[in-house]
């Protein structure tokens, strides 16, 4: 387990720290939030207790005070950092960022239509423990429609097997978190005689 600690406020001052603990690939697992107003001593005492409970390996504290952003599905909520192993490979990474995050912005998309119902924007509660909940709307990407959804999965098929050896070079990054997914990208290159 990682965590990520964000220091929020609208000036320099610190209105809040949330630490997000989550796993490598940036699944979040658990938050707290701590009230800026407290004493600096006290705060970092509960960061750190809050880590040890629940095993965090490390945790990488974001520099600077962020202004928080309210998440754009208009659900209230703000947008919580986390760092993941992508984002620590960056600069070692550099070509395949962008990569890795188009593929990631596919396969949520693509879950976008429920594999336990079917239904378009499914938000029920009906995941297994290995499954990934997916919580943003299809407003979120700019989908509004199915027919919108089937226009961008047709974008982002085509763009895949345009950068084919650089999205089966970045797969491993996401497989922890995206393993069903993964496959089938294998499987969709495969079937159309791309060496995999």
């Amino acid at each position: 387990m990682r965590a990520t600690t964000t220091c929020y406020g609208k000036t320099k001052k610190i209105d809040f720290i949330e630490v997000v603990i989550h796993n490598n690939n940036g699944k979040i697992m658990k938050k707290k939030i701590i009230d800026g107003s407290e004493d600096l001593d006290k705060s970092t005492d509960k960061i750190v207790n809050f880590c040890k409970e629940n095993n965090v390996e490390e945790n990488i504290i974001v520099e600077g005070v962020i202004k928080p952003e309210k998440c754009p599905c208009g659900c209230g909520e703000w947008l919580s950092r986390v760092t993941t192993d992508d984002d620590l490979g960056r600069k070692n990474n550099e070509n395949n960022v962008e990569i890795i995050d188009k593929l990631r912005r596919f396969f949520e998309i693509s879950s976008l239509i429920c594999s336990h119902c079917g239904k378009f924007g499914c938000l029920e509660d009906n995941y297994k423990k290995d499954e990934i909940k997916i919580t943003k709307t299809p407003e979120y990407y700019g989908i509004i429609t199915k027919e919108d959804w089937k226009i961008k999965m047709d974008e982002y098929i085509k763009w895949i097997f345009e950068n084919k050896n650089e999205v089966l070079k970045v797969l491993p990054n996401l497989e922890n978190e995206w393993k069903e997914t993964c496959k089938s990208v294998r499987l969709l290159l495969n079937e159309n005689n791309i060496q995999v």
